[in-house]
């Protein structure tokens, strides 16, 4: 989502600075073929108050895919000293709308609501950021909580351990929840970045008696 601006002095041969517009072009080539044309603009001549080493040109680009890219600037068909340059674009923090719940990381599916008592479910959360690009990094404040209705269970039941919940990173921006509970009840499973629900958060969870223990 960031611009990329480069300023540009046009000279001749012999080092003189070149008023005209000259025939640059910016293009930004990344693996796949993919390719993003920046724009070129003339920017208005100072021979009036004398800099000679003022850009004659301005060249703008803005990328919104995470990539490495192949820089080149031309005049013609002649690459300018430099060029090609190599371009890293990363992703930004994950954006909490833009993040994915799924119960399999390499197909989107829904993840489990229904269980019975004692189940331990698993879901993957993949960090996006606003663009659609996954963000790599596992640094980012990613969590996840149980939340019960106040008039099924009371604050002191809270901490009796009959609930699952633990959130960990893989790595390349996804992180696996593990949920479920020895009580029955409905609850609702957070999944928060930075404290913000991310999108189809919160999930209500159904848990359900299981059958009965004939050794009991």
């Amino acid at each position: 989502g960031d611009e990329i601006i480069l300023n540009l002095t046009a000279r001749d041969a012999f080092g003189n600075r070149v008023d005209k517009r000259c025939n640059f072009s910016m293009r930004l080539l990344r693996q796949g073929g993919h390719e993003v044309l920046g724009f070129v603009e003339k920017l208005p001549s100072s021979k009036s108050n004398g800099d000679s080493d003022a850009p004659t040109h301005r060249c703008r680009a803005t990328l919104y895919e995470s990539a490495l890219y192949d820089l080149r600037v031309t005049e013609g068909f002649d690459f300018l000293p430099s060029m090609p340059t190599a371009v890293l674009v990363e992703p930004q923090r994950p954006h909490p709308l833009s993040c994915v719940i799924t119960s399999n990381v390499d197909n989107i599916t829904e993840v489990r609501r229904h269980l019975t008592v004692g189940d331990i479910a698993e879901l993957f959360l993949i960090a996006k950021d606003k663009y659609g690009n996954v963000c790599d990094l596992t640094i980012d404040d990613i969590s996840a909580r149980i939340v019960w209705p106040h008039e099924s269970v009371n604050s002191k039941m809270l901490s009796d351990g009959k609930d699952k919940c633990e959130i960990q990173p893989l790595g390349d921006g996804t992180y696996k929840c593990q949920y479920g509970s020895t009580r029955a009840g409905k609850f609702a499973l957070n999944l928060l970045h930075e404290g913000k629900h991310v999108f189809g958060s919160p999930l209500y969870v159904n848990v359900e008696a299981g059958g009965s223990d004939i050794e009991s």
